[in-house]
């Protein structure tokens, strides 16, 4: 579909958009927009893509929309306190400030404990949402690694152990850390493996063996088979094609599948910035084999999720920003039933701006919930309606990273976990951890 874009000079750092009927043929154009950095003065509504018939995520029911985080935007309100707040679709749960100094980067979450990253310290906190109107943060593992720069973590399947990947421009301290979190409020490293520059990883159990498989920016794509009770790592396959391909931040994604309903075997999928979506056959974890390749865009990927049963695969692709900075932050949407068809999109916005950035997604009910950079959260529905929005001011922690040349971004939504009704927030401005309810 083609939407018509009106041009109109606006004031100085503010965002308007006007809806028009659709026709064929339509082109787009822009001018530059006051203090901002994007080449485009008028945001087109395209790219709200809150119209009925856009693409979306299958399954889900169809909600009324909310308003564009994006449209509504205007620079000058970082200077008011108040700053600008939308919250719509979601109800406020509980909160937590994880870190006073920086920013909160990825989470993950096992039973009643959520791990957090504070990105700028490398260090890892456990926050306890049993009672998720008063999340707590109960412990945390650092060892004064200086200069942290992203990481993932992952949790085995008992949650135990505990699997922090770092990222640091001390090479000495980059790598993957186990963590025996048996006592969460007490985490004790168990083993370190030295990697440069691990970014992403994922835990994999299949009968009695345990890996752990991370993307590398020096290795690639390295599988691990994971020994207990020692909590050691051992390197079991190495692809180093990905290698030198995984920046930061989002520049690589990593989703495992036990029990694949399209494929019929254990599947990994990877994406890194500078490759398309791969996709292996893991019934032998030492000898995965690619079954897929060149989805998607065959460059620029990082965050990947996916989601339906054989007849409606679906894989949900985050454009990267660490290697192409002028990449449109809209998700991609490939069916694999279809695979040769032109990917469709979903996004708040076509501007392509560290303020806007996808950085991390989940599926859950039929929905798609974004971690939108400074548009907050946002979260789509079938029709790809955006029906849900959470962007909330808050006071920015002064060695937060995110959007230098922005200091009054806030928030920065970094990351989204989803259980049931109760939607989990990092934001990478704040140092805070969120809890939302979105019960449609």
């Amino acid at each position: 579909m083609h939407l018509l874009w009106i041009q109109r000079s606006f004031p100085p750092d503010t965002h308007e958009g006007y809806l028009v009927r659709p026709r064929r043929g339509a082109a787009a154009g822009g001018r530059t927009l006051g203090s901002m950095r994007t080449p485009l003065r008028a945001i087109a509504i395209a790219s709200a893509l809150c119209l009925a018939g856009a693409p979306g995520v299958a399954g889900a029911p169809r909600s009324r929309s909310c308003p564009n985080p994006v449209m509504a935007h205007d620079l000058a309100r970082h200077a008011v306190p108040a700053g600008h707040t939308i919250s719509c679709g979601v109800a406020r749960v509980g909160s937590v400030e994880v870190s006073e100094i920086g920013g909160l980067g990825r989470i993950e979450k096992h039973d009643d404990l959520i791990a957090a990253l504070q990105r700028d310290e490398g260090i890892v906190a456990l926050v306890d949402v049993k009672n998720p109107s008063r999340p707590r943060k109960i412990g945390e593992w650092g060892n004064d690694a200086q200069q942290s720069l992203d990481g993932d973590v992952a949790f085995s399947d008992d949650g135990q152990w505990l699997f922090y990947a770092r990222q640091t421009v001390q090479f000495s301290q980059d790598g993957i850390h186990v963590l025996d979190i048996s006592d969460p409020t007490a985490p004790v490293e168990a083993s370190y493996q030295p990697q440069g520059g691990t970014f992403r990883v994922v835990y994999y159990k299949t009968g009695a063996d345990e890996y752990v498989i991370t993307l590398d920016a020096t290795a690639g794509l390295v599988i691990n088979r994971f020994i207990r009770p020692a909590g050691i790592l051992v390197p079991v396959s190495i692809d180093a094609l990905p290698a030198l391909k995984v920046g930061g931040p989002a520049s690589a994604g990593l989703f495992i599948d036990p029990d694949d309903p399209h494929f019929g075997v254990p599947t990994l999928y990877v994406t890194t910035g500078q490759t398309g979506l791969q996709i292996f056959d893991m019934s032998e974890p030492a000898a995965p084999q690619a079954i897929a390749t060149d989805l998607g865009s065959s460059t620029g990927l990082a965050e990947v999720e996916v989601a339906g049963g054989a007849r409606d695969r679906t894989v949900y692709l985050a454009p990267e920003y660490w290697f192409v900075k002028n990449l449109e932050p809209q998700i991609e949407v490939v069916d694999l039933n279809e695979p040769g068809e032109t990917p469709r999109r979903i996004g708040v916005t076509k501007l392509a701006d560290d303020l806007w950035r996808v950085q991390g997604m989940a599926v859950s009910n039929g929905y798609l919930y974004v971690a939108h950079s400074h548009a907050g959260l946002a979260i789509f529905d079938a029709k790809g309606v955006l029906v849900g929005v959470d962007q909330r001011f808050g006071a920015r922690n002064e060695a937060s990273r995110v959007a230098p040349g922005t200091p009054g971004a806030v928030p920065y939504v970094f990351d989204v976990e989803v259980d049931g009704e109760l939607v989990y927030v990092s934001d990478a401005a704040t140092g805070t951890l969120t809890i939302l309810r979105h019960n449609p």
